[in-house]
This record gives structure tokens, sequence and C-alpha cells, in this order.
């Protein structure tokens, strides 16, 4: 975007990213404030009747950049209540050592091998799968915490991906891009998509730009490669987006939203995700492990 326009809020900064759920330019202070306000809001969804003891942000694997971002935007949520959210580092995927940004309030921990084999085919076989099953082991991990909820740095786009994704292959339900997965109950932690009714490429640009003098080392990470199958979904929901920009991800959002509330589903045990049965497909060989 050009430096030459200046901020549509402050009139003072350059424009630097183009809020599509604003329809403003904004400067990168005054876009994370629009998009603090959005993290909240979702998860304010949760419908939390006390303060969260323990709030959880995965440095996701798929998404590890914007995960960054979004523990940084929460902790700034979270500090008008004196608590300090953890963000969750699987040292198999990285050790925390490689990540040249300063971390603080780290909660790591090793996966055994056994898992770690699931999630590694889980990830060959695809995106969608390796999301739930991924899901799947964090909610294991904070199981045990009172009053506990796990914010997923999932974004509007990819998470129309899964539901387009599961429609058209009819592998599994799926009821995604909503703010919140689960709620906080004494089974288990609530699940929230922070970034669920943002854009990716929002998410990805507002990342780059916040650690651009002091970017995270993530050399170490594969890169995702899609199936065949997911590629064709992919370029399916591009070109809407392309075509109607976010318009075609509200009117997506609508579509699943409404097949979900006349579709019986169940939510599985282990990622809370939509379900046949009571545990999805693709955590079935979790089961035992977690």
């Amino acid at each position: 975007m050009s430096s030459n326009k200046l901020c549509d809020d402050c009139r003072k900064k350059p424009a630097v990213i183009k809020a599509g759920f604003l329809n403003k330019k904004l400067c990168l202070d005054c876009y994370l404030s629009e998009l603090e306000k959005k993290v909240k809001r979702n998860i304010s969804a949760l419908r939390i009747r006390e303060v969260a003891q323990n709030v959880f942000v995965p440095l996701h694997p798929i998404f590890p950049l914007s995960s960054l971002l979004l523990y940084r935007i929460v902790d700034r949520i979270e500090r008008r209540f004196q608590k300090k959210p953890f963000l969750l580092v699987i040292e198999n995927f990285w050790p925390t050592t490689s990540i040249s940004v300063s971390l603080d309030n780290v909660y790591s921990f090793k996966l055994s091998e056994s898992i770690m084999k699931t999630l590694l085919e889980k990830k060959k076989r695809g995106l969608v799968g390796y999301w739930r099953a991924l899901r799947a082991v964090y909610i294991a991990l904070t199981k045990s915490y009172h009053s506990a909820f796990i914010v997923m740095p999932g974004c509007s786009d990819f998470l129309a991906f899964l539901d387009l994704y599961s429609f058209i292959t009819g592998v599994e339900r799926s009821n995604e891009n909503i703010p919140v997965i689960s709620f906080v109950s004494d089974e288990g932690p609530g699940v929230v998509n922070g970034f669920y009714g943002v854009p990716c490429r929002e998410v990805v640009a507002a990342g780059y730009l916040f650690f651009k003098d002091n970017p995270p080392n993530f050399n170490q990470q594969e890169r995702f490669l899609l199936t065949k199958t997911e590629s064709i979904v992919y370029r399916m929901l591009l070109d809407a987006v392309k075509e109607r920009s976010y318009e075609a991800l509200i009117n997506i959002e609508k579509t699943f939203l409404f097949m979900a509330s006349s579709l019986e589903y169940k939510k599985c045990r282990y990622c809370r995700g939509a379900s046949r049965e009571d545990v999805c497909t693709f955590c079935k060989e979790l089961e035992g492990k977690i």
C-alpha cells in the first residue's frame, strides 16, 4: 500500500493496512487497536461469568507469526484483569531458544513420539485433520486447569476453508467458522477463534509489520503443503474472495451457520469440533494417547 495516504482514523501516520472488516485504510497502531477490539469481542463470546484463571495462546505450527501477534494482543486484553496469558509451545516443533523474540510466561512441553507420529501423519493427509488434531492436543494439555480457555489463531478465510473442504468432501461434520468452538466447563477449557471475522492476509500483514524490527526465527518450521483436494477447494475460495472481497467470506459464513443449525451433529470429545460420532474422524487415532 502506498505510504502517501494517511491513516483514515488518526490522520497522522501513513496507512499500511486496508482493514476489510472496517472498510478503512489504517496505520499499524490504529489497525492493532481495532484488531484488539475484535479479539476482545470474540473472547467475550465465551460468556465467562468469572475472571478466567488461566488463558492459553498456542504457538501454532500453521500460523506461528500470527500466534505471536495474537499472544501480544491477548496479553494487552488480560492485563486489565491483572492476568498474563501463557504461550503454549510444543518443543517438538521448535525449542523456545530458537525463537528470537522475547518470550515470557511460556508453557512449553514435549509430546511423546506416539502423539508426534500421529500428528505428522495427519499433516501429510491434510490441513483439516492436522488443525483439529492439534487442537485436541492443546485441549488435553490444559484440561486440568480450572476456568481456563484457549485462544486459537484461526482467521476468517482459513476457517471458511475448513468448512468448505469438509462440506465438499463429506469427510466429517464441520462448524469451524464461528467465534466459540467450546465454552468453559468442568469437562475442559473453552476454545475461541481469536481472529474470527478478520481476513488472514490482514493478520499476516500486521504480524510482519509488528515484528519487522525483531522478526522471530521460524527457519526450523517446515512449509505446509496442501493436498490435491485441498488445493482445489482453496482455489475456489480464493477466486470467490478476489471477486467479492470480504463480502464473500461473510456470505460463506452465513451459509454454513444456516446449514449447521439445520443439521444434527455431536461435539467431538477431544477437539470439540462438529462430529457425526462422539469422536470425530480426525481424532480417532489420538484415542488412548492424550
